[in-house]
């Protein structure tokens, strides 16, 4: 790799440490590494290792790109891949989602859901 994409790598670190609000202190502790190393990662004074970027994706929940490509429209897509619903492909999925709520936020929930089925079928029909 170049030192420009380790330029890349360590602005995408930055700004998903940012995002989360992770000082580089906790992200540090977070990766079992000094604070110190974080921030030469960072700022492209040290070549970071395939190993650590891979817990750094995980960390983070994000995909590889994510963190090896620049972004230049970088808060929106932070926005829609910090967002849990992202993830959600099946009904599966939302079982398990629902699973993690109290009763109480089940209903709600879907109340709220249906609702907004209701409102999507209406517009459809304007």
């Amino acid at each position: 790799m170049e030192n420009r994409d380790f330029i890349i790598i360590g602005e995408n670190i930055r700004r998903l440490r940012k995002s989360n609000n992770y000082t580089q202190e906790y992200l540090a502790e977070k990766l079992h590494i000094s604070s110190n190393h974080v921030y030469r990662i960072e700022n492209a004074e040290a070549h970071i290792s395939m190993p650590l970027l891979l817990k750094i994706k995980h960390l983070f929940e994000v995909d590889a790109n994510e963190l090896l490509e620049k972004h230049d429209n970088e808060e929106k897509e932070i926005l829609f891949k910090k967002n849990p619903l992202h993830s959600l492909k099946s009904m599966t999925d939302i079982q398990a989602l629902l699973a993690g709520c109290t009763e109480q936020e089940q209903e709600l929930l879907l109340c709220n859901l249906y609702q907004l089925c209701d409102l999507l079928k209406a517009s459809r029909h304007s």
